[in-house]
């Protein structure tokens, strides 16, 4: 991390979509992003719209909620496997709580997210 400027130098210009519903951790997601280098795509809340995003917008990743507007994260996580992007996973549920098939592979957060957890997870999954 280049401490005078705030950023990681492995993250920054990475395009990361940002799929969550609620609008508070959205802000809180979009600004740990922007310091740690990243240009946000979106936020999206609803599955239709994540969705389309996963598929149309040229993205390096992906931070997922699991519960959206609409249904699960599950059908975005398959169109972003499709398109072999890679995402994490952020969650208020317990990490024994089973996931569906398309997101038991992603690396986990749990909500309230910290920023250097949420570096982590991106560089690990980006590398």
């Amino acid at each position: 991390m280049d401490a005078s400027r705030g950023r990681c130098e492995s993250l920054t210009g990475r395009r990361i979509l940002l799929v969550e519903d609620s609008f508070l951790v959205s802000l809180s997601l979009a600004r740990m992003l922007r310091v740690l280098g990243c240009e946000v795509v979106g936020p999206f809340a609803e599955v239709g719209e994540a969705r389309a995003a996963a598929i149309e917008r040229p993205v390096d990743a992906a931070v997922l909620d699991i519960n959206l507007i609409g249904g699960s994260g599950a059908a975005v996580a398959e169109a972003l496997a499709e398109r072999q992007r890679p995402f994490v996973l952020v969650t208020g549920y317990a990490p024994s709580v089973p996931l569906p098939a398309p997101l038991r592979s992603a690396p986990r957060l749990c909500k309230p997210v910290e920023e250097h957890s949420l570096h982590e997870a991106l560089a690990a999954i980006l590398a």
